[in-house]
This record gives C-alpha cells, structure tokens and sequence, in this order.
C-alpha cells in the first residue's frame, strides 16, 4: 500500500522484490482485504461515482470488487453515463437503475428546495421546468440564475415577478452556467485558472499561477464557493477546490480565449515542475497535458514517456501503451535531429516493453514492435538499444518455436557485440547461439558455442550480486549464469556426458538460490535443471523441481510456468504408473502452454502425452500424437527431441504393432541422433532397438550393435541409460 501511495517506508515492512505484474496483483489483493476487514468490523457504503472516466487499472479493481462484494457486508453504488460498456458480467446480486428525468412533481420540489421553501410565479416554475426538460443539475442551476438574474422580488413567503420579461432566462445549461459565471465578477477569473487546472485544484497551485493577491484571492474564492458552483474540501494540510460538476468545470473554460487559455496552461506546467516535486513523480502525465494544451509538444511528450514508464512499472499495461503510443505520435510531430531520434527509440523500446509484458513474447505484436526497435537503433547508431531490442526478438521467436530465426538473430547478436568488445554481451551472444543451435539439433555446435559462453562467463564480473550482471539481467530477460548453465546442462548429456550435465543442472541451480528477488531466472533454473532431470531419468530430481515450479507459478498467476511444471510432473507421473493422473496433468499443460501463444518445446512436451496415452491402454490417441508431435518437428525445425520421439513412438509400436515398424522407428532414431551428434538418444535408441530384436532371437545381432555405442561412454558414471545398456549387453551376450 505504501508503495501504491509513493509513501517512504523502513527496510522492516519492505516485501521482497516483485515483478510488476505481481505488485499490482498484490496491491489490488491488499485493497480488497482491506474492504473485507471494514466489513468483518461493520457495513460499508460504498460509492464510486463516473466511471465512465475511469482509468483501467481502477477498472481492474472495481471490476474485482463486484466479484468480491457478494460475499461481504457492503453496498456498492456505482454512477455512471450510460454510454460506459461495464467489464463485469451480470451478477445476480447487482441490480441496475437506469436514471430517467425528473417528473413535474419532482423537479417542482428540486426548485423549491433551492428557493429555501419559497413559492415562484407559476409561469417562471412552468417556464423553469419547460426549458430544463427533467435535468436535475440544470433545474437547479436555472433557477439560481433566474434568482440572481433580478427577476424577482422576494418575499416572506414567495418570490413575485419584478416587471422583468423572461426571455432573459437562459434557454440552455450551458447558457445558464456562463451567466452564473459572468455575475461573479473577480471570481469569475479565479473560477476559469481553476478550470484550466482540472475538476479539482488545491489553493496552492492555484495560489502559484495567478498574481492575485492572497486576500483578493480569498475572497473571491469565498464567493465561489457561497455560489455552490465549487465546493472547499479542506484538512490541516490541504485546502482543495472542486467545481460542482465537469459542465461547470467546462462552462467556465469555455470563456477564455485561446490564447489566454494556453498561457494558463503554461504556467501550471511550470509552477508543477518548480513547486509539486511529489506530483511530477506521481503524475508525469498531467504535466504532460498541461505542456500539450500548452503546445509545448517536445516537453509533452518527454512527460508522456515518464509516464510510461511508471506506469510499465506498476504494471499499469493499458496505461502505458497509451502514454507511450500518444508520445510517439507527438515526437514524430518534431524536426528530426539526433535528441529526437534518442528519444523515440527510448519509446519504441519501452513500447516493445509495454506489449511484451501485456501480451508475452509470442505475440506477433511484439515481434513487429522488436522489428522497429532494431532497426531504429540501429540507424540511431546505439549499441545496447541495439542488442536489448536484437534479444527481445531472438526471444520472440524461440517461444514462437521458430528455430531458424532464432539463429539468425543469435548470429547477429553474437558478431555485433564482439566487434562492441564488451564481454558480458559476448557471454550472452554465445548463449544465444548455443541454444539456437541446441533447438534445431546441431548438438557439437551447440556445445561448442556453450563451452566458450562458460569460459568467459566471470561469476565476480557477470554474477547476480555484480552491477554488470544486474545490468545484463535487466537487458537480456535472466540471469546470464543460469541461462548458460541450464543450457549446457542438455548439450552435456545429448552429446554423451551425462555426469556433467548433472554438474551444470546443479550449478544453475545454485545460482538460483542467489535470486531469491528475481523470479524471471529462478523459474528458468528450475524447468532447464528439472527438463535436464528428465534426460537423465532421475524421477525424483523431476518430482521436487516440478513441484517447485508448478507451486511458485501457481501462487503468481504466471500460466507459462505453470505449463512448464505440469510437463515435468506429467512425466514423473506417467513413471509413477499413473497415467490418468498423467494425462490430466499433460493435457493441462498444453492447455496453458496454447493460451501463452508459445510453440517451443511442444514436440517434447507431446511425446510426453503420447507415452502417457501409451501407458494407459490408449494406443490410438498415442499413435496420433506423436504422429503431431513429428509434424511440428518437420514445420517449425525445433529437431533436438526428434530422435527421442521417434524411439518413443517404436515402443508403442513394439507393444501394439508389428515389429517391422518399430525396428523402423528405432533404426529412423538411430540415424537422425548420430547426424546430430546427440550420442546419448543414440545410445537409448539402440538400446531399444537391441531389446526388440533381443526378443526375436537375434541377440547376437543386438548385442554387437549396442555394443558400438555403449563402448563409446564413461560406463562408470552409473546413470539409468547406461545401467539398461549393460543389463542388455549382459544378457545378450549369455543366452
């Protein structure tokens, strides 16, 4: 909450560090337990009132609190105009009145109430209640002016016509607000400053912008508010104006010229930026309309993208894009020069930024907005803009499952920081390549790009605890140790060094316990370590990480995680020998995983689901599945599971079909693994293979052949590969 009210506060209440996105989920969980402990305590009355003005993140809560109030002791009244479209569903515990005009009798009352009990004329009430059509404010605001105008004498009892023709009464609202306005003499000037402030304005702006003297000041501030046309709000503190209502608000701008009207709008940008410290950081963007209203386009847009930015970082995603996308809009209406061009590509990334937070990386907006920002920072000539918005679309389309552009923009990624020669860049660059080259199933290359991203990765340099690191983190999405790590941990054990692919699965995970703040690079750790897990067939590693991730994703809201936990637990379950529960959990996880709009990793992720199908008596739906899960190999390129599926799909077939055409899956696994230099599906798939055909009499034949490959390991290291190879080899070798 203090963080809401930009109030200071001690390191004893600072909660960890959030992303925004869970900040403001948390914030907006406080306020409605703060409303739910008011009405453990006693009702509440609660009014929030034109919503058609409404900015989205209060939408946001108040579309909660409907939801949320049914429950509670609370009455909630809502106004608004009728042209506002509500976010909420009809509930049955919301009732909704429609305002229609006030009756003769009514607004006969509603006059009277003004005229403090007093009867008029009966042709000035008929021509009061004629003209004002059943408007309530305008019932009121006319019959103040026709007892202002001189109409009237008053009475004891009643008002009596003065010889006046009442034709002077004003025919509209409008009209009649402007003649209020016009009788208010000095005030009048007072009412339009505050009118070019806002709805509501404090007397020490007020008092910053006109040269009136103070006593004057007061004075005719006094008769504004005995007119009811602005109400005082005052505490120790602070002393607030607010006009009646948004026509009043309006009639009384509407009378100043332009000219005087920008001006106006001149001098409160400035008194705000010299005097209200506390408001240019809570509200860059009423600066920003002051400036624009101003024609002050350049400082407009300079508060706009302040704005933006604050609110990116609340999590305000509606807001920002606004603000954002109305900066650009007006910077482009500059002379172009190297300031200019600075700025807009602040703009296009914070834009890329906005759309990224609000819509995720797959989202072909994103993509296109990471086009632009590359392209215009690299005509701007800036080197870290440059790569962050190269990164941002590298990332773009590894969740788009979209390998071979991925190494394009790796490989770019990778040329221009080295001729930058910076070296936590470098490190990230061959990062990026390894793991390009690892998704399309060049296994060597990948290790070999990985290996040399280890040797220059400086844990002092380049850590978490590091400025450097920090700094790398903030541009390039995660940690730069445990992306490394966690990569280098699948191209260790696919190209047959399974002991230390566990060593780099352990060492990401290690440097996830020194995130404890940074949720982005925990929850890559724990799906690249547990994934890493599932390589080497260690159910229990698979069952803690997955728990793990599927629990703090879960608690978080964040339906990308929570796919990627469900995949691993999916997996150990169907090793558990429950594969209903397995597939309940797979078929979830595909479902998040198509809500998120990513492709990546969905081969894998299939053939988990199609084993799982297998292994509860579902051979057709196992049979189709992986025959999908091999179509997207073939459409997106993302290779490096291939052979696994392949000899997945020979087990099935080895269990429900002819032999032939397992031993043709295995041997098609056997060929696409050893092309890709991934030795260790090499060595499962012929190991399977060399059971089928173990099984057929022709042990010798399998011995031989599995023999090839398991010579080529560190027998020693003791994994559950290696253990089922030896098993095989012993038995095929003793008939």
């Amino acid at each position: 909450m203090a963080n809401l009210l930009a109030l200071p506060f001690s390191d004893l209440y600072r909660l960890q560090e959030l992303s925004p996105k869970e900040r403001k989920e948390k914030t907006l969980a406080a306020l409605l337990a703060l409303l739910e402990g008011f009405a453990v305590q006693q009702p509440v009355y609660m009014i929030v009132e034109d919503i058609h003005w409404i900015d989205p993140t209060s939408l946001e809560l108040l579309t909660a609190t409907m939801e949320h109030v049914r429950q509670l002791r609370v009455l909630l009244l809502i106004t608004t105009r009728l042209e506002f479209t509500p976010t909420w569903p009809s509930y049955p515990h919301m009732t909704t009145i429609p305002l229609a005009r006030v009756g003769r009798r009514h607004g006969a009352a509603l006059v009277k109430r003004v005229t403090g009990g007093k009867t008029l004329p009966g042709e000035v009430m008929d021509e009061i209640l004629a003209r004002t059509d059943g408007v309530p404010l305008f019932i009121e605001e006319l019959t103040k002016t026709v007892l202002e105008a001189g109409v009237l004498r008053e009475g004891e009892e009643c008002y009596e016509l003065n010889g006046e023709h009442l034709h002077a009464i004003p025919k509209t609202l409008h009209g009649s607000l402007l003649a209020r306005l016009d009788r208010l003499g000095p005030s009048r000037e007072i009412a339009q400053i505050g009118a070019v402030i806002g709805r509501e304005f404090s007397y020490e702006l007020l008092r910053a912008v006109t040269a009136t003297p103070e006593s004057e000041l007061r004075a005719a501030l006094d008769r504004l508010v005995a007119s009811e046309l602005v109400y005082r709000r005052s505490t120790p503190a602070l002393t607030t104006y607010v006009f009646k209502h948004a026509l009043v608000r309006d009639a009384a701008e509407d009378m100043l010229l332009r000219a005087r009207r920008k001006d106006l709008h001149d001098a409160i940008a400035h008194a705000l930026e010299e005097r209200f410290a506390e408001i240019v950081e809570a509200q860059p963007e009423l600066i920003a309309h002051h400036y624009l209203k101003a024609d002050n386009v350049a400082k407009a847009a300079s508060y706009l993208s302040i704005a933006g930015a604050r609110a990116l970082s609340h999590s305000a995603l509606k807001e920002a894009r606004e603000h954002i996308t109305q900066a650009l809009q007006m910077i482009s209406e500059l002379p172009e020069d190297d300031g200019r061009r600075r700025d807009e590509l602040q703009l296009r990334i914070a834009l890329a930024r906005t759309l990224l937070e609000q819509k995720g990386y797959a989202d072909q907006q994103v993509g296109e907005a990471y086009i632009q920002a590359r392209d215009f920072s690299k005509r701007v000539g800036d080197a870290g803009m440059y790569l962050a918005s190269l990164y941002g679309l590298w990332a773009h389309n590894y969740i788009r499952g979209k390998p071979i552009a991925m190494l394009e923009q790796a490989d770019e990624f990778l040329a221009f920081a080295d001729r930058q020669n910076e070296m936590g860049p470098i490190v990230v660059g061959h990062r990026l390549v390894g793991t390009s080259r690892l998704i399309q199933g060049h296994i060597a290359d990948a290790g070999y790009a990985l290996h040399q991203a280890v040797v220059r990765y400086d844990p002092d340099e380049h850590g978490a605890a590091s400025a450097v690191g920090q700094s790398l983190r903030a541009r390039f999405g995660q940690d730069v140790g445990v992306t490394v790590y966690s990569y280098r941990s699948w191209a260790l054990w696919l190209s047959g060094q399974p002991a230390d692919a566990e060593k780099a699965a352990q060492a990401a995970l290690q440097r996830r316990q020194a995130l404890k703040y940074d949720n982005q690079s925990r929850f890559y750790a724990l799906w690249h370590a547990g994934m890493a897990y599932v390589l080497l067939r260690n159910a229990d590693k698979v069952a803690e990480t997955g728990s793990r991730l599927t629990e703090l994703a879960h608690d978080r809201g964040l339906p990308y995680w929570q796919a990627l936990g469900n995949f691993l637990r999916g997996w150990r379950v169907t090793r558990a020998g429950r594969p209903e529960d397995a597939i309940e959990l797979l078929q979830e996880g595909l479902r998040l995983w198509a809500q998120t709009g990513s492709r990546i990793f969905r081969p894998i992720c299939l053939a988990f689901l199609a084993d799982a199908y297998a292994a509860g008596d579902k051979p057709d739906l196992a049979h189709q599945t992986f025959e999908e899960a091999l179509r997207i190999v073939s459409e997106t390129g993302e290779r490096w599971a291939e052979p696994e599926i392949h000899r997945l799909f020979g087990d099935l077939l080895a269990r429900y079909g002819p032999p032939a055409a397992a031993i043709a899956r295995y041997e098609r696994a056997i060929d696409i693994a050893h092309e890709q230099g991934s030795r260790s599906f090499e060595l499962r798939a012929t190991t399977s293979l060399a059971q089928v055909l173990s099984d057929r009499g022709r042990r010798s034949e399998a011995h031989d052949i599995l023999l090839d490959i398991y010579r080529t390991f560190d027998v020693g290291c003791g994994t559950a590969d290696l253990g089922d190879a030896k098993t095989l080899l012993e038995a095929s070798a003793n008939p």
